[in-house]
């Protein structure tokens, strides 16, 4: 486990800290907006955060990709992995939120 998070580097090990930050404040978002202290933070920040956040992913995704087309050996094996663990946490991100976004839609 040391050594996948070694090859994910620090950029992705941040991304997913907050990616996992944001799947969990889903469940505190509530239906009313907050003005003011920190309730504010789960129903106005972070949903404000979620759509970046969702296509910095998948920006991480294509250019693992592309980088992953040229790549031999080890290194196409370690962007593969990366792959997986990045449409993993889209789909954590998509799944804890797809309640709140639909509920904006009337």
């Amino acid at each position: 486990m040391k050594k996948f998070f070694q090859e994910l580097r620090a950029l992705r090990i941040i991304m997913a800290a907050t990616t996992l930050f944001v799947s969990i404040s889903s469940f505190f978002s509530g239906d009313e907006v907050h003005f003011s202290g920190w309730e504010m933070v789960p129903s106005l920040i972070v949903p404000a955060i979620v759509p970046i956040l969702f296509f910095v992913i998948w920006l991480d995704v294509l250019m693992t990709w592309v980088f992953r087309v040229d790549a031999e050996g080890e290194d196409r094996i370690r962007l593969g992995k990366i792959l997986l663990f990045d449409l993993a946490l889209v789909s954590l991100l998509t799944v804890s939120w797809i309640g709140y976004f639909l509920s904006l839609g009337g």
